[in-house]
């Protein structure tokens, strides 16, 4: 039986940045990330752990634009949303946490596309794993591209064992 979820933490960004963290997590055996961004300019929204930008994550990707999906290995992130973004986005993750095994997520994101009725938004589902056997204290979402997250951007992590 899971018990109930609980706030892990939560960060809102007070300004632009590039970097959206919340850290210092006691470790649970299943986390739900939520991360809304803002953004100026383009941005290419990535996920990584415990600030881990090394080749131990593997993912793969479908996006509703293209009915296209991408596998990727040996990345130092996870790609959670449609590349280059320019229009604000909701991403929504589950990942399995146990200790010494690796670490799996699946993931949802939509993004608002063009402001308007006159287009749809954009789609992406996500799975993904990072190899390394360390228990997930710290979640980072980095933007990996030209712009930058704006202030109110949120990520906010609920645990539970």
């Amino acid at each position: 039986m899971v018990d109930e979820w609980n706030k892990s933490g939560s960060t809102t960004l007070g300004s632009n940045g590039e970097t959206i963290t919340v850290s210092g997590m006691t470790s649970k055996k299943t986390y739900q990330s939520m991360t809304y961004t803002l953004n100026s300019g383009n941005i290419y929204p990535v996920m990584r752990f415990n600030s881990d930008s090394t080749s131990q994550y593997a993912w793969r990707r479908y996006r509703s634009s293209s009915g296209s999906q991408e596998t990727a290995i040996n990345q130092g992130d996870i790609k959670m949303m449609t590349d280059n973004l320019d229009s604000d986005s909701f991403f929504v993750s589950y990942i399995c946490n146990i200790n010494n095994e690796e670490k799996l997520l699946i993931g949802h994101s939509v993004s608002r596309n063009a402001i308007g009725a006159g287009s749809a938004p954009e789609r992406s589902q996500i799975v993904g794993k990072w190899i390394d056997n360390s228990e997930i204290t710290e979640i980072n979402v980095v933007d990996t591209s030209t712009g930058e997250f704006v202030t109110d951007s949120n990520l906010t992590v609920f645990g539970t064992d």
